[in-house]
């Protein structure tokens, strides 16, 4: 078990979400940075599908009741095991009553933590994922609460094993001496201009001209609205050629929608399946993670890329991640000799 000392200030359940069910009006759901997560519980040697935790900006006190191997990555929440401070992208092994503690968020939004064996609260809908607004799943349908037992995988004896061998090169910390370097998302910093590849929508054309031109060129902030339903941006108001009515139609995860005002609202994770707001432009989805470690009053900028150009980017890291997790099967085999 995981004993929760201290909540943080958004710290849910999630794994990769509910694929499969969106016709049924059942959100993704799920991390909202998935590569963080999945390199997460490769490093543990766990499969990247399952379930760790979720922390936002500011992360949670926990108390390990079993000995077992986390570790952290995403957003860099200033971490640290019984004081000493610890550091992402590598397996760290924690003996029972030992406390896992955050400070100051110092860059990213969004912090994932993998347990050896995942976090086994009972699946929903073929997902352990919290969706906070339906109350489903997760840990009883909400954030974590001070107090709360959260379950992990009963493989105690397992764990104890491999950390035995391993342990020869572990540095002061309790962590293996090898990591894996993160990418871009998460180390962004504070006044930079974040670029994010976009799809024109379906309701794109119907823009102005200046509208259309602006969509791009202009830098948008993320508001204080911002959560994991969606990010409402600012900027200078999008217009359109003549009044758009509509009826409700299918969005999907990532789609731009402009409401009467003109500021954009772009949807996430635990975003709803159908929208009476035109979509204007999509979020690729190699850009959803990098979007996601964004936090209120960072500034963006989309960046227009075609069909083919998205899906060649999202092959290419695919193909990267595939081989940084047989990287990492073939480091954990290194370590059992």
């Amino acid at each position: 078990m995981i004993e929760v000392m201290h909540p943080g200030m958004m710290t849910t359940v999630q794994d990769q979400g509910r694929s499969g069910y969106r016709c049924w009006g059942i959100p993704l759901g799920g991390a909202m940075d998935p590569v963080a997560l999945q390199l997460a519980n490769w490093l543990v040697g766990n499969d990247g599908a399952l379930a760790g935790l979720e922390m936002t900006l500011r992360g949670p006190r926990l108390r390990f009741t079993v000995d077992t191997l986390i570790a952290l990555t995403g957003a860099d929440l200033e971490a640290m095991l019984d004081g000493l401070p610890l550091s992402n992208g590598r397996a760290i092994g924690v003996k029972a009553g030992q406390v896992l503690s955050f400070g100051r968020c110092r860059r990213g939004c969004r912090g994932y933590l993998a347990v050896a064996g995942g976090i086994t609260v009972p699946l929903v809908w073929d997902s352990r994922s919290t969706d906070v607004r339906a109350h489903l799943g997760g840990f009883a349908g909400r954030a974590l609460q001070a107090g709360d037992q959260v379950p992990i995988d009963a493989i105690a004896d397992s764990i104890r094993e491999r950390w035995k061998r391993a342990c020869p090169r572990c540095d002061g910390s309790g962590g293996l001496t090898w990591y894996v370097t993160e990418s871009a998302p998460a180390t962004k910093t504070t006044g930079t201009i974040v670029t994010v590849r976009a799809l024109r929508g379906r309701w794109f054309s119907r823009l102005t001209p200046a509208a259309q031109g602006r969509c791009w060129e202009q830098a948008w902030q993320i508001t204080a609205a911002a959560d994991r339903m969606g990010y409402r941006l600012q900027g200078e108001a999008l217009a359109w050629r003549e009044p758009v009515e509509m009826i409700s139609e299918g969005v999907a995860v990532g789609a731009m929608q402009v409401p009467p005002d003109g500021q954009p609202i772009v949807l996430l994770a635990d975003s709803q399946t159908t929208g009476g707001y035109p979509v204007v432009a999509n979020v690729a989805t190699i850009d959803r993670s990098k979007l996601a470690q964004c936090k209120p009053g960072d500034v963006v900028q989309l960046q227009e890329v075609t069909l083919e150009e998205a899906q060649a980017a999202y092959r290419q890291q695919a193909q990267k991640l595939a081989l940084l997790k047989q990287a990492i099967g073939w480091r954990w085999a290194n370590e059992r000799r």
